[in-house]
């Protein structure tokens, strides 16, 4: 009787020294793939920040060098340009934003109607994503969430164009360039507006710490 007990001992012990060989097994396997399935995920945040300035980049040098939509103007180059823009012979937009004898009233509305003709838009309401009627924020399909602030400006300088003085645009104005801001994570206030900008002659710009990181990584999951 007592032998019957203690193989019966014997054998209860051994169950419980493997159920704890296959936890350890399972929770190292657990861990590894978990780091594996991390640095093989691509990081959204990074990808779609760098998709915007991507975008951004490009479009702003095609609209930039289209002598159509900006016709070159000493006193008002690149986007400073206000004409009512013309696509396929039609006008972009009669009404409060475009006055066919003066143009725009306000330089950046023409930038941003060009703009989203160029991109994929599935939200056109400023106020359905939180910012204020008016302003130029859209939603497109990747769902990126941009918001284009602040105006081209320019200060004219005389000076000689062959046997003439005129005026001509000095394109290092300060403050002569607009900002987008992206929001990757469709509005999520814990995460902050990312930034770059754009000035008239179609140059971009980026300043913040992070947004240089994030371009310069090489890596999708945020290695550099």
């Amino acid at each position: 009787m007592k032998r019957n007990t203690m193989r019966n001992n014997t054998k209860q012990a051994f169950t419980l020294a493997e159920t704890l060989i296959v936890l350890v097994i399972v929770s190292f396997l657990a861990t590894f793939l978990l780091q594996v399935i991390r640095n093989a995920a691509p990081d959204r945040d990074l990808s779609l920040f760098k998709k915007a300035y991507s975008v951004a980049e490009r479009t702003v040098a095609e609209l930039v060098n289209d002598e159509t939509l900006y016709p070159y103007d000493t006193e008002r180059p690149g986007f400073l340009n206000t004409d009512c823009a013309i696509i396929q012979s039609a006008k972009l937009l009669i009404g409060e934003n475009c006055n066919p004898l003066t143009g725009y009233e306000i330089r950046t509305h023409k930038f941003c109607e060009l703009f989203k003709t160029k991109v994929n838009i599935i939200e056109d309401d400023p106020e359905q994503l939180g910012f204020h009627a008016g302003d130029c924020a859209f939603q497109t399909s990747d769902t990126i969430i941009w918001n284009i602030v602040g105006e081209f400006n320019c200060d004219l300088v005389q000076a000689t164009l062959g046997s003439q003085r005129v005026n001509i645009c000095n394109e290092s104005t300060l403050d002569n360039e607009i900002e987008f801001q992206i929001d990757t994570n469709a509005g999520d206030s814990t995460n902050p507006l990312r930034t770059f900008k754009a000035r008239s002659d179609g140059k971009m710009i980026v300043e913040g710490e992070e947004e240089i990181r994030m371009l310069r990584a090489t890596k999708l999951n945020g290695e550099e």
